[in-house]
Parts: structure tokens; sequence; C-alpha cells
């Protein structure tokens, strides 16, 4: 980045100047004016570009790979003071058609036709906050943001506040940023919306972490639906699965589909290992659980990353159904809300959310709903599905592709998997949800008999004897004739592969022992 300054006129407080900036072989044209008051340290300004171009922000694209743009900037420097080690500053700013990019935000441009602030900032040695006085409005919106942080040598701690004024539903939704929610562009409403947000951690003590967010509706109505009907899935639709950002195959949400299967076909056991693992408040709540988001947000700060959710069975569903699978800002500040819409206003009822989510989520490669899971890996109905398959089947929804990896070549699952098949069952059991002898019974094992088992099954010393494979979880699934010595059976299903394979070699634990 090159840049120069032609001109600089300063006179009687009057500041007039040009900058031309190089990027790239582009060269950029800024007009800057201004007045400037020594004796009261005030100053303000207004930039823009000399053509109608408007301005590109420089640097920020080669080093962080984001785009800003804007036509106009207004800023003023109102009030500065400095006394007792506290610098306190006032001002304001505002922007008009705001445009950025970046492939964290959002896939296209977020635009935002205005925006202002007005502020009241203090600095101590070792804090700084924004007080309840600052203002900052987006388009029609206006926010009430308060802000504190304070650093010691061992921790740090920040406070956040946001308060909207009560606002028409429809400067509301007018006023969300293009590109950030464009499956409610063009949605229209009466009523009114108010929000609050409330934050605060202290790194030292990460567990008393508090979050809260709330939007709340006074005689809201959805008149008419934007890009995306938000009722569409309370009757038969045509779902198109994602893979790697290309359409990989559409099927119809519905009775004519031979793999739809209402919420009553599918097993207990299913629905009830599910809730257990996935949200089992989804009865109760209205889309989201403020305790596992705030554990996800306390177990994300703990280890630097994105390591955990909190996702409930809504949030889920919204995603799969109306949003694209790309991890951005935009998609989940856009899921956040359709969520809010669709549990507030009671748009879908929760029994129809929950059968819907079972008959689209995807249960391994190219495998979604729970008649495709249940034929792949048991051959099996839904309704027919065991306790231990049940679980094993909830098991693989957060990473489906790699159900694999659960088992061994012989089509066992590995040991490992034991403690969850464990945990389920044991949280099952307490809420009674299975019996005692239920959850007694439960093995921690399941028995491929669909396509699954082809995939998984790559040991070339598998015995022809099907009932050899695995081990049945269920009386069901074992013949009248073996269901007398199931203790014995479980036995015989889970042979020592490798003193099989020594046998045949005619080599023994002993002679190995003095080798």
């Amino acid at each position: 980045i090159e840049a120069q300054m032609p001109f600089l006129n300063i006179k009687d407080g009057e500041l007039h100047s040009e900058v031309v900036y190089f990027t790239d072989s582009v060269n950029t044209r800024l007009i800057l004016k201004g007045n400037i008051n020594k004796r009261a340290e005030t100053l303000s300004g207004l930039l823009y570009a000399a053509d109608t171009g408007g301005v590109w922000v420089p640097y920020i694209q080669g080093k962080l790979g984001a785009k800003v743009h804007f036509d106009t900037l207004r800023f003023a420097l109102d009030e500065k003071s400095y006394k007792n080690g506290v610098l306190k500053i006032e001002g304001e700013a505002a922007i008009s058609n705001l445009v950025m990019y970046h492939e964290r935000l959002a896939l296209t441009d977020v635009q935002i036709r205005s925006g202002s602030a007005k502020y009241h900032i203090s600095v101590g040695p070792k804090w700084g906050s924004l007080d309840t006085l600052s203002v900052v409005k987006v388009n029609e919106m206006t926010f009430h943001p308060q802000l504190l942080y304070k650093k010691e040598p061992a921790n740090k701690e920040i406070s956040i506040q946001v308060v909207s004024d009560k606002t028409p539903a429809q400067d509301f939704f007018n006023s969300l940023p293009q590109g950030l929610f464009e499956n409610l562009s063009g949605i229209k409403a009466t009523g009114f919306l108010t929000y609050a947000m409330g934050f605060h951690v202290n790194t030292s003590e990460l567990d008393s972490l508090e979050f809260d967010s709330d939007l709340e509706a006074e005689n809201l109505q959805i008149l008419e639906y934007g890009e995306t009907n938000l009722e569409k899935i309370n009757g038969p639709f045509e779902h198109t699965v994602y893979e790697y950002g290309k359409p990989a195959r559409t099927f119809t949400v519905g009775p004519s589909n031979p793999f739809y299967t209402p919420i009553n076909q599918v097993s207990d056991y299913l629905r009830n290992s599910i809730l257990t693992a996935e949200d089992y408040g989804f009865y109760r709540h209205k889309g989201f659980h403020e305790e596992a988001l705030r554990l996800a947000i306390i177990t994300n700060i703990r280890e630097k990353r994105f390591a955990r959710g909190g996702s409930t069975l809504t949030m889920q569903l919204v995603k799969n159904v109306f949003l694209s699978r790309n991890k951005t800002m935009a998609r989940k500040f856009e899921e956040a809300l359709i969520v809010w819409l669709i549990e507030n206003q009671r748009l879908v009822g929760k029994q129809r959310m929950f059968e819907v989510y079972l008959n689209i989520i995807e249960w391994g490669p190219y495998i979604y709903g729970v008649k495709d899971a249940s034929r792949f890996y048991f051959a099996k109905q839904p309704s027919e599905l065991s306790l231990a398959e049940a679980i094993f089947l909830t098991k693989i929804i957060p990473s489906p592709k790699n159900f694999r990896s659960l088992f061994d070549n012989y089509g066992r699952l590995r040991p490992w998997n034991g403690g969850y098949f464990r945990m389920i069952g044991g949280i099952m059991r307490r809420r009674g949800l299975i019996t005692e002898e239920e959850y007694a019974a439960l093995v921690p094992q399941v028995y491929l008999r669909g396509r699954a088992r082809d995939i998984v099954v790559t040991a070339t010393d598998v015995p022809p004897d099907s009932i050899l494979y695995g081990v049945p979880n269920d009386t069901a699934a074992i013949p009248p004739a073996q269901q007398l010595d199931l203790q014995d059976l479980k036995i015989k299903t889970l042979p020592n592969w490798e003193e099989e394979r020594q046998k045949k070699r005619g080599i023994n634990k002993n002679a190995l022992l003095i080798l």
C-alpha cells in the first residue's frame, strides 16, 4: 500500500485535505473535511471518495481476507478529559452504505444502509468501559450498549449488556443487515419487538460465566413470509441435501415417500434415546437451552476453539431444512432468529418438528431418515429397533459418516463404546424411560444385518454362521431354541479371534510364552 497527501489546508480551524492511496495498481482519492478546535480539544470530520465509487478500506483485505466499503464516514470528538488517572471521551460517528465481506461472516456481502453511535468511554489504568449513555443505531433499530473490561495479572473480566428500544416489528425486520438473514428477506409483520442480552465472564472463574439472550414480542403477527415459508414443514415438502456445497439428493418428506416414517412408528427406545442425548428438554423449552449454550461458551473459551455447540433439536432441524452447511456467523444468526419465530409464534408443533427431524437427519454416508438408517444397519423397520440399536443410532448422529470407526474389522463395536451405552442407558433408567431389567440386559453391542455389514466387515476369517458375527442384544433376535442359554450364547458370539487364528496355525499361548 502506498499513500500520498497532495494537499492539507487548515485555516481558522477548518480542515480540508485529499488523500490518495494505491493498492493493486488501483488508486483511490479520498476527501477529508473537518473542524479542529484546539482550545476545546474537539474535532469533527467527514470522509468520502472523490468519485462515486465509495471508499474501500485498504490493508485489511490482504491481511485478514476481509473487505470493507462505505460511502461516507462522519466522526466527532465532542469532549475529552483526564482526571485522577481516568481518561473520558465522548463523541459520535455515523456511516452510510457499509458493506462487509469475510468468508467466516457470510457467503455474500453484508450490507448496512446506515449506522451511527454516540459513545461515552472511560479508560483507567487496568480497565475500560462504555457506559449506559452510549447509543447505537443500525438502520431503524436503536440499542443501548454497556461494556466493562478489567485486566488483572491473573485474569480478565468482561461484562456486556445490550438492550434495544421497543421497536415496531416491521422496522426490526427491515433493520436486519442484508446478507445475514436471506430467508427472512421481504417478511411483513406487525407488533413490537425488544431485544436484550447479558454476558459476564471472569477468566479465572469460567464456570461462573453468565449469559442470557431474549427477544420479547408484543402482539407480533407475521402477515407475509419473505424468501422462505417457515411453515412449509407442516405438510409434505421437498428436501435437498447438500454435500460439499452441492446438491447430493432430493426427496419428499411426506407419506408419498416410501421411506417416510410417522413418529408413532418409530421405536420408543430411539425417540427417548435421542431426546436423552441431544435435547431432553425439547418438549418444554422454546427452541433454546440457555444452560447448554452457557456450558458451550465455557468449553469454547477454555479450549480456545469451537469445541461444543449447545444446539437443541429445533436448532438442528432449522439448520438442516432452511440453512446451508457453511459454518458462518450469518448462519448462526439466522438460525437463532428462525428458531425463535417457529417456537414463539408456534408455527410448527413439537411433535411435527421431531417427526421431520427423524426423517431428514443424516445417519451415514447418503443415509437420510430413520427408515433408511434402520434398514442400512439392521435390516429392520424403525418400530423394531432394540434399546442397544437405538443407542447406537443416537451415538452416530453428531458424526454419521464416521460410523465405521466404531467397529473393528469383524463388525464388533469397539470396547470404548461401552461407556456411552452405559451413560445413555443409565440416564434413561433414572428418568423412567426404561426399566431396571432393560438396563441390566443392555449389552454395548449391535448385530449388523443391513448393507452396513458389507462396509464394516473386512476381516477374511469371519465365521459364515451369522450368529457368530455379533452379539444379539435382545432375545427377540435369537431363535427360540437358543433363548434357553443366552449367557452361553453371548460367550460363543464373542470369540477371541487371535486365539482362533493361532489354533488354525497350530500355535498355543504356552508356545508363544516360551518363544
